[in-house]
């Protein structure tokens, strides 16, 4: 994906419902009503029995591609200007053109996802919509993202989705101080240095600290870079705080 001949990244945090990209949906054992945590994964997809389309609206846009063909919405909607956007890029009427088109193009495009691995309240009790169309998807959001992952990679088996989990909720911190985001957002050579586990060493006396603002783990290594005699560096991923080091 380029955006003025710029390489462009999406990068999605703990999404609450996601677009499928076919009518198919995961079947009833792939929503259970338990959490079933950050490694579930889903094999069996389907089209929706008719007692199970919550009245034909399991694929209707924003969960699906349905809905989006010209004349499905009045002026004045979000899916009429959606329509009318999609007709502008891709000139035609027809829904089955469309939904290739869009599927077409989000094969060349770079989407990444984070997931909370705590992101596990049940949407019953508010924490996502509860409504039937959405609920086929997964119970809360942990569950609605990785079963979405399952989907990408049935849809596009030879581009595999890239997706990270972090330890945290519904959290816009936690997400962007995880490791997966730091790195994707900014991508840095790491000029050798090493992540150790949180551990209790003796890290050796002060060359440094910054805890001025939030610093992303690259700009900590630079600071390490220019001062004489640090070595290393302990690194607060929430906060973004740098603590520079003069043992290795």
């Amino acid at each position: 994906t380029q955006s003025r001949g710029l390489p462009l990244r999406i990068i999605v945090g703990s999404p609450s419902s996601l677009m499928y990209l076919s009518e198919e949906r995961p079947d009833p054992a792939c929503v259970p009503d338990t959490d079933q945590g950050h490694l579930w994964s889903c094999s069996s997809f389907s089209i929706p029995s008719r007692e199970h389309d919550c009245d034909s609206r399991w694929n209707k846009y924003f969960v699906g591609l349905g809905g989006l063909h010209d004349g499905a919405s009045s002026e004045g909607h979000l899916k009429h200007d959606i329509n009318q956007y999609l007709r502008r890029s891709i000139n035609t009427t027809s829904s089955s053109i469309l939904s290739k088109e869009i599927r077409d193009r989000w094969a060349t495009k770079d989407v990444r996802f984070l997931f909370g691995e705590w992101d596990t309240w049940h949407c019953n009790v508010g924490a996502c919509s509860n409504d039937c169309e959405f609920m086929l998807t997964g119970k809360n959001r942990l569950q609605r993202g990785l079963n979405y992952m399952s989907h990408l990679q049935r849809e596009f088996p030879d581009s595999q989705p890239l997706w990270g989990v972090f330890q945290h909720g519904h959290n816009f911190r936690g997400a962007y101080s995880s490791h997966h985001f730091t790195t994707w957002a900014m991508p840095y050579d790491n000029k050798g240095y090493s992540v150790m586990d949180r551990q209790v060493v003796d890290a050796g006396g002060s060359k440094g600290t910054y805890v001025d603002g939030y610093h992303a783990a690259w700009e900590c290594m630079e600071k390490c870079e220019s001062i004489a005699g640090c070595n290393s560096f302990t690194y607060n991923p929430y906060w973004g705080y740098c603590y520079l080091k003069d043992k290795c």
